[in-house]
């Protein structure tokens, strides 16, 4: 147990530096990292790995699971409501890795060339039912 337990912290230890040395090589693109974490579902270690990874074979997966996050999030139901109306026409799979990941990376691309905070332009919730509006509300 005390190997077990000598090894756990190592591997912390480990984690711990990693971490510092990646926010020592960000400091350069934290101006883009903060605009990147305005989306709803990217945190700022998200956006970290999204600028350190674009170009890369791992994007996509990363891109999944903030999409993921973005449709749960609760404060900012943008990607809910997108989700909702893509999964009509197709299944969850599909409406996730295709629409709603494509959908951050190309919001990623166009805040920082215009270097401005996530607001999504269709914000007008007219053509939802009032009741699901005001169900996300809550």
């Amino acid at each position: 147990m005390k190997v077990c337990r000598k090894h756990f912290d190592y591997i912390h230890e480990c984690i711990s530096i990693l971490d510092e040395k990646l926010s020592n090589l960000s400091k350069p693109y934290h101006e883009f990292i903060k605009l990147a974490s305005t989306i709803p579902g990217v945190t700022d270690k998200s956006a970290t790995y999204i600028i350190a990874k674009i170009g890369g074979m791992y994007l996509n997966p990363l891109l999944v699971q903030c999409g993921n996050a973005a449709i749960k999030d609760k404060k900012n139901p943008y990607f809910k409501f997108k989700y909702d109306r893509i999964k009509k026409r197709r299944d969850h799979k599909r409406a996730i890795i295709i629409a709603i990941a494509r959908m951050i990376l190309i919001y990623i691309y166009h805040m920082f060339l215009k270097k401005e905070v996530f607001n999504p332009t269709e914000t007008d919730y007219s053509d939802i039912l009032e009741e699901l509006y005001k169900k996300h509300r809550e």
